[in-house]
């Protein structure tokens, strides 16, 4: 009996030696590359990567700096250098333009490399530093994007990553500069002009001028935007504070806090809440689908109301008078007004299929 818990205890501490032993096999290789080139306000920095981060940080001088780091990890690396063989940096500098991309060859594909690490993993990972007027084209995929500032015409391509930009102030003359990801995430803090095309992705942003958005099957969460014009398919949206909306979509889900010039919907099975219109919004047209539409209004504010519901139930608020009103079976048409007769502020409905609820938030 002895024998045997002594052959247990010796087990049990060999195994607890073998473990440890694995986890301080763990290992790291990289290799670097570098390039300079000289640049100007017309020079395009152009960015293809995958399996890695591509890291964009400014500098005051006219030149940009690339430091691509290919870098393998983990607990038994078989043969590192097949890695490097296979992972290639092409560098090309030509007149306008500083071109970088991530070649990986054919013969074995990435995830057979990855079979050769035990609980490792593979990355190429560039540090670039310019200056902030640089025009940018980057590409990623299966990694994250960090840009600090840009002042520059840019053309952002993601995919299966994130996107974390500090200040994007993006050129307001056409062409505009387009952000376009799909299964992945952006954080913005700031940005003048965004146009975003987005699908699968969650999107949040603190603060932009103007937005346009074309997005699917996305969660887009923004804290101030003064202007906004949005196509929508099976989103979820969250404003907090906004100006002048135009939003067109189906199957969406969008939530207003505050409200304060101009809001123009056109929905097919959806909702939208406006929780704080205010009485300085000047025009509120809805043209909806089996949408269901709430939008609480301040007591102070005036307007005018034309509205064509079928199907529909409709809730005023408090004052609200009728010109007229016509109720054909399940059709209702009217015309009122709520406060001034005269109000500069008009409301308009064409809404089929729903609810149109208009009530006092003070």
């Amino acid at each position: 009996m002895k024998t045997k818990k002594i052959l247990l205890i010796v087990l049990a501490v060999s195994f607890s030696v073998l473990s440890f032993s694995r986890t301080e096999e763990k290992k790291e290789v990289t290799k670097e590359y570098d390039k300079t080139a000289q640049v100007n306000k017309q020079t395009t920095l152009e960015i293809h990567n995958k399996y890695g981060k591509i890291d964009v940080k400014n500098w005051e001088k006219n030149e940009v700096q690339i430091h691509v780091t290919v870098k393998v990890t983990g607990n038994k690396i078989k043969d590192a250098q097949s890695y490097f063989d296979r992972t290639h940096i092409v560098f090309k500098d030509s007149v306008g333009l500083v071109y970088a991309k991530t070649t990986i060859d054919k013969e074995k594909s990435f995830f057979n490399w990855f079979e050769q690490i035990e609980k490792g993993s593979f990355e190429v990972n560039y540090e670039i530093f310019a200056p902030v007027y640089i025009k940018l084209n980057l590409h990623n995929k299966y990694g994250d994007i960090f840009l600090n500032e840009v002042h520059g015409y840019t053309q952002i391509f993601l995919k299966y990553g994130s996107l974390n930009a500090n200040n994007l102030f993006f050129p307001a003359e056409k062409p505009l500069s387009t952000i376009n990801i799909k299964y992945g995430n952006a954080t913005i803090d700031n940005g003048r002009k965004l146009v975003l095309n987005t699908k699968y992705s969650n999107i949040e942003i603190q603060k932009v001028t103007a937005l346009i958005a074309i997005s699917k099957y996305c969660n887009y969460k923004i804290r101030t935007v003064s202007f906004a014009v949005c196509d929508s398919k099976y989103d979820n949206y969250k404003i907090a504070n906004i100006k002048s909306l135009k939003f067109t979509g189906a199957y969406e889900t969008l939530k207003i806090d505050t409200l304060s010039f101009g809001l123009n919907l056109d929905m097919d099975y959806g909702s939208a809440t406006v929780l704080h219109l205010l009485s300085t919004t000047k025009s509120v047209a809805v043209e909806s689908d089996y949408t269901n539409i709430k939008l609480n209004v301040s007591r102070k504010m005036s307007f005018t109301l034309d509205g064509n519901f079928d199907y529909t139930d409709f809730s005023s608020p408090y004052g609200f008078s009728t010109f007229w009103t016509k109720i054909d079976d399940q059709q209702t048409k009217t015309k009122g007004f709520c406060g001034q007769k005269d109000a500069e502020s008009h409301f308009s409905f064409d809404c089929d299929y729903g609810d149109v609820k208009i009530k006092n938030f003070d």
